[in-house]
């Protein structure tokens, strides 16, 4: 019975505003332009009650993005849905007029965890990990995550998106590879990219170095530490494939990130027969762009010198300074 009567409501509604936006112009017709003036006036007082209702402060900028772009869209909804569409004159000069007193919301505040390093410092880091040798430019954006300061990367030299867009692609190939049979749905297991951050990320200890933006407080889960760790594996896989070629990334894979993963026990035991292989092909890399780089070549060079210098003669004291010790009666 509902569902047939439905239509005829609907219809009996239809003609109803019909015969409503019908009788519409004669009324103003007959009102005059004082009714259509006082009408825009009203509105326009209408839409400014409105905008003050949703106030926008500074606080809840920082407090939440989100609250204080939702504040300024609910503003200029309230401002538009307040003043005709059709409103010329004073209605239209208003809704404009409350536009532009909307403005840019504040600059918001963020709680980035660990800001830029010095560049030193992040190839200090590096050293202590076995990853490749890599620019201070590419070290820094694999490292950067596009949550750090607002995706504001002008300062921070560019976040890691493309490089774990890289990386996650050869991870799925080196993976392919050591494990052929394996399905879509077994290689997006292994390689979840939460379970990359958890375990191989953790091992490496992304997270001293990674700068990024929890996504709420709380535990490494749900805070976001693993997943956003997991991502800058991908970005350092993606770094070493761009900046070393298709071996290194494959060697750093095998030495470094499966050995940490929970894989088949079939898979996990060809890791471990490419590992000391895959270790032995990047300390011979390392080697090579240690010998290449100028840097490099500079500190051993300095070593080299301090080591055959000849050592400095001993200091003699004076007399003076002898019995101010006690060492002469």
């Amino acid at each position: 019975m509902l569902r047939s009567s439905a239509p005829r409501l609907f219809a009996r509604a239809a003609a109803a505003s019909g015969s409503a936006s019908a009788s519409a112009p004669c009324a103003s017709t007959v009102a005059g332009p004082s009714r259509a003036a006082s009408a825009s006036s009203s509105g326009a007082r209408s839409a400014s009650r409105s905008s003050q209702r949703v106030a926008f402060s500074p606080s809840v900028a920082r407090a939440s993005p989100t609250a204080a772009a939702a504040a300024v869209d609910a503003r200029a909804f309230a401002t538009h849905s307040a003043v005709p569409s059709s409103g010329a004159g004073a209605a239209g000069a208003g809704y404009h007029a409350a536009i532009r007193r909307l403005g840019k919301p504040a600059a918001v505040e963020t709680r980035s965890l660990n800001p830029l390093p010095t560049a030193a410092a992040l190839q200090q880091w590096a050293a202590s990990t076995p990853l490749p040798a890599l620019p201070d430019d590419v070290l820094s954006q694999a490292v950067t995550h596009d949550s750090y300061d607002l995706g504001l990367t002008n300062a921070t030299g560019g976040h890691n998106r493309r490089l774990q867009f890289l990386g996650r692609r050869a991870l799925f190939l080196y993976y392919a590879l050591l494990s052929p049979s394996s399905g879509p749905s077994d290689v997006q297991a292994a390689l979840h990219t939460s379970h990359l951050g958890e375990t191989a990320g953790r091992a490496l200890a992304l997270h001293e170095a990674m700068r990024w933006t929890p996504a709420r407080d709380g535990d490494e889960k749900t805070s976001g530490l693993w997943t956003i760790r997991g991502s800058v594996v991908e970005a350092l896989v993606g770094a070493v494939y761009h900046q070393h070629g298709a071996l290194a990334a494959r060697a750093f894979c095998h030495a470094h990130v499966f050995p940490h993963l929970k894989l088949k026990e079939a898979v996990s035991t060809k890791v471990q027969e490419l590992g000391d292989e895959a270790r032995a092909q990047l300390a011979a890399l390392s080697r090579s762009a240690a010998a290449a780089s100028p840097r490099a070549a500079a500190a051993a060079q300095a070593q080299a010198q301090a080591a055959s210098a000849p050592p400095p003669p001993p200091v003699v004291e004076s007399p003076a300074a002898a019995k101010m010790h006690g060492e002469l009666p």
